[in-house]
C-alpha cells in the first residue's frame, strides 16, 4: 500500500487498521475470535482508538500503563463526527490533520451515521 500511492479510508475498527496493531482495542472488546495476531497495516508508527474525543484520549492514556503505550511513536482519537486525514509530508512522516465531517456525510436517509471515526490516509495530498 505505501509503495503503490494506494488511498486507504477505515471507519471505526478499520481506523484502527490504519496503525501498527490493534491491542489497545482490547481494552474495549472482547476477543471473541481468538487472535493470535494483532498486526495492522502499519500505515505510521501509532495507533488510532475510534469513537474518543481528545478528552477522552487524555483520560485513557493517563489510566492506562505506560510500558502499553511505550510501543507507539502516536497516539490519535477521532471521534464520531470526526476524520483524520493523513498525508506524508516528508518521507516517512505521516501528519493527520483533523477534519469535522459535515452533516450530509454523517447521516443517511434514515438520519442514522453512515460515516464516523473515519481516518482517510493516502500518500500524496488531498487538499
Amino acid at each position: 500500500m505505501l509503495e503503490n500511492n494506494a488511498t486507504y479510508i477505515g471507519s471505526s475498527a478499520g481506523a484502527m487498521l490504519a496503525g501498527i496493531d490493534v491491542c489497545l482495542a482490547l481494552d474495549f472488546d472482547r476477543d471473541t475470535e481468538d487472535l493470535d495476531d494483532y498486526r495492522a497495516l502499519s500505515l505510521f508508527n501509532g495507533t488510532v482508538i475510534p469513537h474518543y474525543s481528545k478528552a477522552d484520549l487524555r483520560r485513557y492514556i493517563k489510566n492506562t500503563d505506560s510500558d502499553v503505550l511505550a510501543g507507539y511513536d502516536k497516539i490519535y482519537s477521532v471521534n464520531d463526527n470526526e476524520a483524520l486525514i493523513g498525508e506524508f509530508e516528508k518521507i516517512e512522516m505521516l501528519i493527520f490533520r483533523d477534519f469535522l465531517l459535515p452533516d450530509d456525510l454523517l447521516l443517511n436517509n434514515c438520519g442514522t451515521v453512515k460515516c464516523s471515526s473515519t481516518v482517510y490516509w493516502r500518500k500524496r495530498p488531498i487538499f
